[in-house]
């Protein structure tokens, strides 16, 4: 195990404070593949309209802008086209994206993803445009068609701004470890959950092609909140929801009795997953009246929405939450909705 490890991981960086980095030196977090299912479809129902295939080009342009200028993935004068199609097949499986074939993908981690970043491989290979014509035969295969986009100059994209704060690329050192993996041919386990690594640059592209989208009127029901502080409050909004509608349906038990159990259970589910590291600053079990959390991630909205998520099922109580920038991250503070007698 440990030699397959570390023959499939070289050069990954796994960091106790949360950090994961692929070895692009790209930062990447860990995702359930039925997880990133469930939040792209509650996400989606939180817009008037679907966001069609936005997912897709977000996955290609990011994982374009990945490839480009790394010395593993640049063909050589002569012969260099089977090296660099080599190299992609081996990130499309230390990533557990799946097994990626010119023609089909074997094992998806999920369509819309895997087909965007497909796209990009074969842009990569060929420096062409290609428009994707993909057919998901079966839960375990996707195929897949190139065309050439005669209408599109194979112009680089451009790298997205970070949305709500968080270093571009966290520069502290930690101490590294070697994740639990059941690694398997087309990807890998994590504690019997199929799981992928995305890098964050995914979802940076992904939201800010969000931007200006109208939402559903009940988009931010059922809890209330107070966001403080932020650009694009309701996109981050709207993440944060679908993220919190996602934790809800998966069984992670959260017990919550006293300050202590939070360390836990936010290394458990946040750092040794990738999303950066959150401290428990006060909680109500300690006669507090209300949870404050410190939030250090590149994906705060989304780290968030698990936040509320776990209080919620850990104190079975509707919510009402403020967040709220600060010099050390994120300030998210959580407590029971207060009852209005008048």
């Amino acid at each position: 195990m440990d030699e397959a490890f570390n023959e499939r991981y070289s050069n990954f960086d796994f960091g106790r404070n949360g950090c994961f980095f692929d070895d692009t030196g790209e930062q990447i977090t860990m995702f359930g593949v039925v997880e990133i299912e469930r939040f792209i479809s509650a996400l989606d129902g939180t817009f008037q309209s679907p966001f069609g295939r936005k997912l897709i080009y977000a996955a290609t342009d990011a994982e374009e802008l990945v490839l480009r200028g790394q010395e593993q993935f640049r063909p050589g004068r002569w012969f260099g086209k089977k090296k660099v199609v080599a190299a992609l097949q081996h990130r499309s499986l230390a990533m557990g994206w799946g097994i990626f074939d010119e023609h089909s993908i074997l094992s998806p981690c999920h369509d819309g993803l895997c087909v965007g970043l497909a796209l990009a491989h074969r842009e990569h290979i060929t420096d062409t445009r290609w428009n994707i014509h993909w057919h998901q035969s079966s839960h375990e295969r996707i195929d897949i068609s190139f065309e050439p986009n005669q209408h599109t100059v194979k112009a680089p994209p451009k790298k997205q701004i970070q949305l709500w704060g968080g270093e571009e690329k966290p520069s502290f050192e930690s101490e590294q470890f070697a994740l639990d993996l059941d690694l398997r041919g087309f990807g890998f386990f994590n504690h019997e959950e199929r799981c992928f690594f995305l890098p964050i640059s995914v979802f940076t592209t992904f939201f800010s092609s969000l931007i200006g989208r109208p939402l559903t009127s009940d988009s931010i029901q059922p809890s209330e909140g107070l966001l403080e502080g932020f650009d694009h409050a309701e996109l981050f909004r709207a993440v944060m929801f679908a993220s919190r509608m996602t934790f809800l349906k998966n069984e992670f038990p959260v017990y919550v009795q006293t300050a202590s159990d939070w360390s836990d259970l936010l290394e458990q589910r946040l750092t040794l997953r990738g999303f950066g590291r959150v401290i428990c600053e006060k909680c109500v079990v300690e006669e507090h009246d209300e949870t404050v959390f410190v939030v250090d991630s590149s994906l705060p909205a989304y780290v968030c929405g698990i936040l509320l998520g776990m209080w919620e099922r850990a104190f079975g109580s509707r919510s009402t939450f403020h967040v709220q920038k600060t010099d050390l991250g994120l300030k998210f503070r959580v407590s029971q909705p207060k009852v209005d007698y008048e």
